[in-house]
């Protein structure tokens, strides 16, 4: 909040100074424009970084205290918090177990659905090669 209210303080204040120099302008020939704006630039950084240090200050001290004075309620909802946070992983871990079984069960099941089809096919194309080695034994005796 300082460096804020110094920014503010330096511009604000250089323009307030400006236009108070306008009014001796005639006198000084023109040179109490920049000078106002000058004095008045350092005026109001100092105020306004001042004004705001202190505003940072007490805005600081006031949520430090709210917050010390109600510390024990923080912690009882900070361990709520994590006893829930805690609660959710264990039954995201289940529901994870749980479906990695379920897919591991299905693949050994389509595994040996597709391993008992491969088998009888590969009987079958047993007792295919050898029903056409027995006509070509025929054929040639």
């Amino acid at each position: 909040l300082g460096t804020a209210g110094g920014t503010t303080g330096i511009v604000t204040g250089g323009v307030v100074g400006a236009a108070l120099g306008v009014v001796p302008a005639l006198l000084t020939f023109g040179l109490s424009i920049p000078a106002g704006a000058a004095i008045g630039s350092g005026l109001g950084l100092v105020l306004g970084a001042s004004g705001g240090g202190l505003a940072g200050l007490l805005g600081g001290g006031a949520a430090g205290y709210g917050a010390y004075a109600k510390r024990e309620e923080i912690a009882g909802i900070a361990s709520k918090v994590r006893a829930k946070a805690v609660e959710l992983h264990a039954a995201g871990h289940s529901k994870v177990a749980e479906s990695i079984a379920l897919a591991k069960s299905k693949a050994e099941a389509a595994y040996a659905a597709a391993r008992g089809h491969a088998e009888a096919k590969a009987e079958a194309a047993k007792d295919a090669a050898s029903d056409v080695r027995a006509k070509v034994a025929e054929s040639i005796a």
